[in-house]
């Protein structure tokens, strides 16, 4: 019987270890402090690149065009690179951004470069609260 369960939580092991779960966010923004952020935009992702290596697809880096700045100094019609944070993921699936696609981004900077968190909730334009998540924020910076 010992050896059936060792072999059982052998086997339930990687498929634990590999969860995570997407963010199911509801009327208002999970974030409501953004001073960590140096730049809130809006943008299209012209380019995306994402690993093969692992189950989830993590994002390795990206290349996006300001369509709207919210925060921060990225000019409307700035082209721009950035990469994923590495961080302890917490079950937390890693970003996912498809080429062609309008995210609401809030973004680092370290040592000139954009970096994007799993925790900052990239919001894609298809998301039915896209619009009153701009309004929120657009009111908590303004109110900071």
């Amino acid at each position: 019987m010992k050896k059936l369960l060792i072999i059982v939580i052998a086997l339930l092991t990687p498929t634990i270890t590999f969860a995570c779960k997407d963010a199911i966010l509801g009327k208002v923004h999970p974030i409501t402090n953004f001073n960590e952020y140096n730049h809130i935009v809006i943008v299209k992702i012209d380019k995306s690149i994402h690993s093969d290596k692992y189950r989830y697809k993590p994002l390795v880096s990206f290349q996006a065009t300001v369509i709207e700045n919210i925060k921060g100094s990225l000019n409307e019609g700035a082209s721009f690179s950035g990469k994923p944070k590495q961080e302890i993921p917490r079950a937390v699936c890693p970003v996912y951004l498809i080429e062609g696609g309008v995210y609401l981004l809030l973004l680092s900077q370290e040592s000139g470069e954009y970096i994007i968190s799993r925790f900052s909730f990239p919001v894609q334009n298809n998301n039915k609260y896209f619009s009153n998540y701009i309004s929120q924020i657009k009111g908590a910076i303004i109110n900071e």
